[in-house]
């Protein structure tokens, strides 16, 4: 029974991890109706030269067009707004937590670096930089945050190619200052024709948040289609130097928040419902749009990515593009959270986006172990000693039920020369032979004589699954451990460990507890055989895990084999569990 169930748990691991890489959850989703617009990403043109103004009738006068107006007779008549004609200028915004980049050429965000964040290494020799999380011209034609996809390309080459007038909240249109410092608001406006565009971006100083009012009209009619939000998020060597870094669409949709990984290149998606906001995540960092109001749809869509991996050689990746529609009435707001996946910073966005950071079924447990690990670490100091710490309260805690487990093998263990008796008495039969239930009724006799319960050496493992479930999650998911150094050659608390040291000695502390582990009275061989497989097996699987995880393995292998060469002490070696006293002996 208890070599049974520690294959069941064993199993249940490798379903439970294997799962989340070969077998995301789809949500459904609708192929965007062929006559939506789908602009393609498009090359990087050069500005055209600046021309000459385009007369366009508006109820507002100039005083030029007052002046021109008295000159020809006094006649006073309709005025024109003049096409905007700026030259390429860049507005830096750098504040305490995030340095960002306005490009007035389109009036995008094209850089949005985290002050708190470097790049992972491809090597140990190469310097980390400030983590950006803004990428685009290198993959796609100079798309960025900001960027407007519509149904004619002549109007979208203009609107995202050309260069918008720039001012600061308090001054006009004219140069900014070379830098800001949030909270600051810049308005990019733009006209040529009767193309007419405002971008209104709003910094703020204590999040990684800003606001971006979006207005726009051609002819007088609001514009159709959609904003680019993004595609990717951060450098290429983020996604290659962590096998859990996985590039996917996250929404909430009627409350319930959802998720959608890439899927085949080319298809225009559309994720129609309640959506209260959306974007794209990765392991330990967002870019979430959050809307005035909620949108009815949103699309997505996979681009196969050529580029070169960590040894040099060209590998496929893929990226997913999400846009947002425009508003038909014309206008549309929306709070943008650009950072990273840390629950303070996310319940700070003006919506509650928390769930963004997937911590699975066990979220309940989840969040009690990461208060508790980061209390630790103001003590110690180090995420590593951290981990160390936790695992041991976490052993002691679990303590009482692996001894209750061992206690109920030994008892077992007593009686299994009976066992084996009445098993040998029907061996004869066949399973479905009614007879073959008599053993069973003989045994579970037997077992109820000396007051062993079969099921009580398994009861304490399965309630410990849960909390190994959540520790999982919670060394997978939480931040904290990015970057975290531990001991010499551990720098990286979330990447795995170079030398491979912490999985096989991992490896070997499970073959040592599980060759001291009682064996079950009823333990098949064969199954027994392939008990000892599995400490190999899991070091293996765990060779690409974080050095975090592989360290809590390690520790709760140590500490559950020291425990129990302690219990041994006091569990007594009876060669038979003594039978009960009837009543009234």
């Amino acid at each position: 029974m208890e070599k049974r169930l520690i294959l069941f748990v064993v199993l249940t691991f490798a379903v439970f991890f294997g799962f989340q890489y070969i077998m995301p959850k789809k949500p459904q989703n609708k192929p965007e109706p062929p006559s939506t617009a789908q602009a393609e990403p498009k090359t990087e043109t050069p500005a055209p030269p600046a021309t000459a103004a385009t007369p366009t009738a508006t109820p507002a006068a100039t005083a030029g067009d007052e002046d021109a107006a008295s000159d020809s007779g006094g006649a006073t008549a309709p005025t024109a707004v003049a096409d905007t004609h700026a030259a390429a200028q860049k507005v830096v915004i750098d504040g305490d937590l995030y340095t960002a980049v306005l490009d007035n050429r389109g009036g995008v965000l094209t850089s949005w670096e985290l002050k708190g964040y470097q790049t992972s290494r491809k090597s140990k020799d190469e310097p980390r930089r400030v983590f950006d999380m803004i990428t685009g011209e290198a993959h796609n034609g100079r798309l960025y945050l900001g960027s407007l996809i519509l149904g004619d390309a002549a109007t979208e080459t203009v609107a995202n190619d050309e260069y918008y007038e720039v001012s600061v909240e308090g001054g006009g249109h004219g140069p900014a200052p070379e830098k800001l410092a949030p909270p600051v608001k810049v308005r990019l406006t733009f006209k040529r024709g009767d193309l007419q565009l405002e971008k209104v971006w709003s910094f703020d100083k204590d999040n990684y948040t800003a606001d971006l009012r979006l207005s726009g009209t051609k002819a007088g009619k609001p514009l159709e289609g959609r904003l680019f939000l993004g595609e990717d998020i951060g450098p290429a060597s983020e996604h290659f130097t962590s096998s859990t870094s996985r590039l996917a669409a996250v929404y909430s949709l009627g409350g319930k928040v959802k998720r959608e990984t890439p899927d085949d290149p080319g298809d225009l998606k559309r994720f129609e419902g309640d959506v209260r906001w959306a974007g794209l995540e990765m392991q330990y960092f967002s870019l979430i749009a959050i809307p005035s109001r909620p949108l009815g749809y949103f699309n997505t869509q996979t681009v196969e990515l050529k580029e070169a991996g960590l040894d040099g050689d060209t590998v496929k990746r893929d990226l997913l593009k999400v846009s947002l529609p425009l508003n038909p009435d014309g206008g549309e707001d929306y709070r943008l959270y650009i950072g990273p996946k840390k629950q303070e910073n996310l319940q700070k966005a003006g919506t509650d986006l928390s769930g963004v950071i997937d911590y699975g079924m066990f979220t309940i447990l989840v969040y009690p172990l990461l208060t508790a690990l980061r209390w630790i670490h103001q003590f110690i100091h180090n995420y590593g000693w951290s981990i160390v710490a936790l695992t041991f309260a976490l052993s002691l805690v679990l303590f009482p039920l692996r001894l209750k487990s061992m206690l109920s093998m030994k008892k077992m263990s007593a009686i299994q020369p009976k066992v084996k008796a009445i098993q040998d008495k029907y061996r004869q039969y066949k399973a479905t032979d009614p007879r073959k239930r008599e053993m069973n009724t003989e045994v579970m006799a037997l077992y109820k004589e000396h007051g062993v319960n079969p099921m009580s050496g398994c009861l304490p493992m399965i309630i410990q699954m849960p909390l190994l479930f959540a520790f999982y999650q919670l060394l997978a998911q939480s931040i904290d451990l990015r970057q975290a150094p531990f001991i010499w050659w551990l720098q990286d608390l979330s990447s795995k460990d170079p030398y491979y040291i912490l999985p096989i000695a991992m490896g070997l502390t499970m073959f040592i507890s599980q060759k001291m582990a009682p064996m079950s009275p009823s333990a098949d061989p064969t199954q027994a055989k392939m008990m000892m497989i599995m400490p190999l097996f899991f070091t293996f699987f765990f060779f690409n895990m974080s050095s975090g995880l592989n360290l809590y393995f390690l520790c709760s292998n140590i500490f559950q084999v020291t425990f129990q060469k302690i219990a041994e002490r006091w569990i007594p070696n009876a060669a038979a569990a003594p039978a009960k006293k009837g009543k009234g002996k």
